[in-house]
């Protein structure tokens, strides 16, 4: 089941966050959520994906590990390769310096107490979990008829098997979707590779040239939607 939470929002065209004003928009978000005994896993990027990941992690890690009962965070690889243990490191700040020659925590468990990171292993089938499917003819509809092959949804069995999964990461122009974020983050984020190459192949279809920075429903995000 998906919740739907209101919150405000910060930042905008050629504005600057600081630290601060993120700690106090996500106090204010998780606090209007019941989170408290939960099952909660961070669906966030490889490092494909550019955006502040320590500070955007460490901060929900700061309000979130206290009230849950458990914390993991999936790397959202897609078909990518999986992270190695210094790749992972590195995309959430863990050992060096920072921009600004401050030494970093020395290791996962140092900076993030808890946090148990997994990358999203899309080729082993046990850790993929059925939780629905498209029919051929619906995927015709949503393609535009562009395909018309039905498949099953299976997404990472972490994700599925926890109380709350919230997505963190950015929003930039998608040569396959349109524009990412979101529901992306599942679909090809945590799934398998069947529907991923689905999505895709639409995608490929529409063109990158056609379909990059569209906003709205494309008839890719039309699928990632319904699965």
């Amino acid at each position: 089941m998906t919740t739907h939470v209101t919150c405000d929002l910060i930042g905008g065209p050629h504005q600057h966050v600081s630290a601060r004003e993120l700690d106090e928009f996500v106090a204010r978000a998780v606090a209007g959520v019941d989170l408290d005994g939960l099952r909660v896993t961070l669906v966030i990027p490889d490092g494909t994906r550019s955006c502040p990941l320590p500070l955007l992690v460490g901060t929900l890690h700061w309000h979130l590990a206290p009230r849950v009962a458990s914390l993991n965070a999936v790397i959202a690889l897609g078909t990518h390769s999986y992270l190695e243990p210094d790749e992972i490191d590195r995309l959430l700040g863990v050992g060096g310096t920072d921009a600004d020659g401050t030494p970093q925590p020395a290791t996962l468990a140092d900076a993030y107490p808890g946090l148990t990171v997994v990358n999203h292993e899309w080729a082993d089938p046990a850790m993929l979990v059925k939780v629905g499917r498209i029919e051929g003819e619906r995927i015709a509809e949503l393609s535009e008829g562009r395909l018309s092959i039905g498949a099953d949804i299976l997404i990472n069995r972490h994700v599925v098997e926890s109380d709350v999964a919230i997505v963190v990461g950015p929003v930039f122009p998608h040569e396959v979707v349109g524009i990412s974020g979101g529901n992306k983050y599942f679909i090809p984020g945590v799934a398998s590779q069947e529907f991923i190459d689905m999505t895709h192949w639409v995608g490929a279809l529409i063109t990158s040239y056609e379909i990059i920075g569209t906003t709205g429903i494309t008839p890719v995000r039309a699928m990632i939607n319904e699965g």
